[in-house]
């Protein structure tokens, strides 16, 4: 294997293990944690500024990603991945994150909400992406040691 495409391997892999702490550590840390010292209102008021910050970096590690494919094909796995991260990355721009925004913004003033079922919607894409993301690590980890041991 040659030296660029380890290179480009060991680049997503680390991109995909920098972007998996970032992302959990917003979305399954300070996410709850917020909750448990400011009202919901202030909850809700801070998370809309920080989600839409994480949303920001999701998509420049995006573009990491698909530029490192450009660049030089990964195997089909990996490609798979990136294009999952893709559409998770997406759905939640385009769908998930208006519509939780907006009842974000009906609670801060004090609207009532019907239930509804796209935080959880929400929470299963970030799962998802959790999984994915580690895949990406593992398989570029993987590749990479197993031709740098080979004969």
């Amino acid at each position: 294997m040659n030296i660029i495409n380890r290179r480009l391997q060991l680049l997503r892999s680390s991109i995909a293990i920098f972007w998996l702490g970032f992302f959990t550590s917003i979305s399954f840390v300070e996410a709850p944690l917020k909750f448990s010292v400011l009202t919901l209102q202030e909850g809700l008021s801070v998370g809309r500024v920080v989600f839409k910050a994480l949303n920001t970096f999701e998509w420049a590690f995006l573009a990491i990603l698909g530029i490192s494919l450009l660049v030089r094909f990964a195997s089909r796995l990996v490609t798979v991945l990136i294009l999952i991260m893709c559409v998770i990355l997406v759905l939640q721009s385009v769908w998930l994150l208006p519509v939780l925004d907006s009842r974000a913004i009906q609670i801060i003033e004090g609207k009532t909400q019907v239930p509804s079922y796209t935080h959880f919607v929400f929470f299963l894409f970030d799962i998802t992406k959790s999984v994915v993301l580690l895949m990406i690590a593992w398989q570029g980890i993987k590749e990479n040691l197993s031709r740098h041991t080979s004969p």
